[in-house]
């Protein structure tokens, strides 16, 4: 199964978004399936980006909260401008979309920004 950024940055986003105490399950992403949940959120608890229950006879994760790791990147990444920029930077590239290629790209878009100050 393929890591999904756009599904990643949704459930990031549902994270941010939850009450103290509740928990974010394939339900409370529109249009996903439970194994696609499962396996980015899996891949999130890995990266260090979420705290999660990982139930993997049910094949199911729970995920709790943000780590400090989970809101920066969610904040590199909040704008959709920012977002689609990203994405077509490295499709134009031929880049492919990893963590560390998310950040390179978002970092130098930040410092062209930084620049024109």
């Amino acid at each position: 199964m393929k890591r999904d950024w756009d599904l990643i940055r949704q459930i990031l986003f549902a994270v941010e978004a939850a009450e103290a105490n509740e928990k974010i399950s394939d339900n409370d992403i529109a249009g996903c399936t439970p194994e696609n949940f499962h396996h980015n959120a899996i891949l999130l608890t890995e990266a260090g980006f979420v705290h999660a229950m990982v139930l993997q006879n049910l094949e199911t994760t729970l995920i709790e909260s943000l780590t400090w790791e989970g809101h920066e990147f969610l904040d590199s990444i909040r704008s959709d401008a920012t977002w689609d920029k990203i994405k077509s930077t490295a499709k134009e590239k031929s880049i492919e979309l990893s963590f560390a290629s998310i950040k390179a790209i978002e970092t130098h878009f930040l410092n062209a920004i930084i620049a024109l100050l």
